[in-house]
């Protein structure tokens, strides 16, 4: 047992059971008749205690990471991340990585760093689309991570066909390894959100 979970085993003890108070108006966390009030804030500062790192570098350290393996890491990969201090799902939904197609201000979800480099991260989409419906065995995961939107506004789809207005897809190789993650995701479920004139083939 990791000391992060072992002091949050002490705070849930030690918490005082309270019965739910109508007239609360301070009250840091929803208080339940029978069941011990949990402070976000403790629980928070218990983190820091144990060494956990903050949500904002350990995504940081996983957006880095996966632009430097290969497609034969992603499950690994994946693994790492289930293993992690913060939910999987975080990663994958939440605008944290930085996308080439942008300045610094603006942040995306991992998935669509594949389109940064289609080439290099060929195949990346079709393991963790498995991930999540194999392993997981949870297709309604796989269809938020897809179709989470960055900083603009936009899916997936959207970052890819951004990325192809842009011209960066100049070489053959490259714009036709974009269209067949376009095509891919497309038949997976994935929507477009800014470009609404635009549909899956």
């Amino acid at each position: 047992m990791s000391i992060y979970n072992i002091l949050l085993c002490t705070l849930l003890l030690s918490t005082t059971v309270v019965a739910a108070d109508k007239n609360c108006v301070d009250c840091v966390s929803k208080e339940v008749i029978g069941m011990p009030v949990i402070n976000a804030k403790l629980v928070a500062a218990l983190k820091e205690k144990a060494g956990v790192e903050s949500f904002a570098d350990t995504a940081g350290y996983f957006c880095l990471k996966v632009t430097q393996i290969e497609r034969n890491e992603v499950a690994s990969f994946t693994k790492e991340m289930d293993n992690s201090a913060y939910p999987t799902d975080d990663y994958f939904q939440k605008p944290m990585c930085q996308p080439g197609a942008y300045g610094s201000d603006v942040k995306a979800p991992m998935l669509q760093i594949m389109a940064d480099r289609p080439v290099t991260r060929d195949g990346f989409t079709e393991v963790i689309y498995k991930y999540y419906t194999i392993k997981r065995k949870d297709e309604s995961l796989w269809l938020k991570a897809v179709n989470a939107k960055n900083e603009k506004g936009e899916t997936f789809l959207d970052y890819i066909e951004t990325k192809m207005k842009s011209g960066v897809y100049s070489n053959s190789e490259v714009l036709n390894t974009a269209i067949n993650m376009r095509n891919f995701i497309c038949s997976k479920g994935a929507v477009y959100s800014v470009y609404k004139d635009k549909k899956c083939p």
